[in-house]
């Protein structure tokens, strides 16, 4: 079931299916620390975990700098994807203007009963996470997803993993997305009721219980990076308003390999950094 945007399919959800690329797994090397906020726990039902293989898509897209390069001149409706306000990009920490202000205005909540899906291209899971207000307007969470590596490069460093939340206004005609990265390092329990489930295969998906976004309060009442951009899939709709959490949170290298074996293929599911051009970053330091 596609979620749209004025009949341009949202985040992940194109009708165009490509062929898919051998999965491989990907390791990494590095330390951290948990950064799962302690005081709000996962609320999981121990129900048994059964795959289910009706109402999800498959959706893969052809990675790589020479493929992506024709993704705004070789198909269809993906016009766009050439664009001057295309996502993701390299956030230039010198060049990002710093202001001191309220921290992300969200109202995360406990989402029940769902289920993690396997579309071929990410592990997804959607449910009705809570609302984000971005620049006065109200957006609610609808689903969140996974690539790695990550997207959004923080002078020139690519973190291992990013987490997409993606938050819809009321009309459906923007998103605004909150973009978690990660770092090697302890278990994230904020992650181990997706990543501990029997991962589906592609087209499937499993019962997972219930799960709670305040998991991730470390990084959502830190700093953020916000700046207009662009869905980082086909059709690349320049609809996004972007809010990257600057505090990384970490994920363990068991976690990062369940990724890999179902959904990151030889050339990860990582859209290359775009241009700038005209756009500017804000840094915003919340005071308190």
């Amino acid at each position: 079931m596609a979620m749209t945007l004025r009949g341009v399919a949202l985040l992940l959800l194109p009708s165009m299916v490509l062929a898919a690329a051998p999965a491989v797994d990907m390791a990494y090397t590095g330390g951290g620390r948990a950064a799962c906020d302690e005081s709000v726990l996962l609320q999981v039902k121990q129900q048994k975990h059964s795959e289910q293989c009706i109402n999800v898509s498959i959706e893969i897209y052809p990675y790589g700098t020479k493929q992506e390069s024709k993704w705004g001149t070789s198909y269809t409706g993906w016009e766009t994807c050439i664009g001057f306000e295309q996502s993701p990009i390299d956030i230039c920490t010198r060049d990002t203007r710093v202001q001191h202000g309220a921290p992300l205005n969200q109202d995360y909540a406990s989402a029940t009963g769902l289920y993690v899906e396997n579309n071929g291209h990410n592990l997804k899971v959607k449910g009705d996470f809570g609302s984000v207000i971005i620049g006065g307007e109200k957006f609610e969470a609808k689903q969140f997803h996974f690539h790695s590596p990550g997207e959004h490069q923080i002078d020139g460093h690519l973190s291992v993993a990013e987490m997409h939340i993606v938050n819809l206004n009321e009309n459906g005609t923007a998103a605004a997305v909150v973009g978690v990265l990660f770092k090697l390092g302890q278990k994230n329990m904020c992650l181990e009721t997706v990543l501990a489930a029997n991962m589906p295969r592609a087209g499937c998906k499993t019962f997972i219980g219930d799960l709670d976004l305040r998991c991730f309060g470390t990084q959502l009442k830190g700093p953020y990076w916000s700046y207009q951009g662009s869905l980082t899939t086909p059709p690349c709709s320049e609809i996004v308003k972007w809010n990257v959490l600057k505090r990384h949170a970490t994920i363990s290298q068991g976690q990062l390999k369940v990724l890999a074996q179902r959904f990151s293929f030889a050339l990860g599911n990582n859209r290359d950094v775009q241009k700038l051009y005209h756009r500017s970053v804000t840094l915003t330091v919340p005071v308190y």
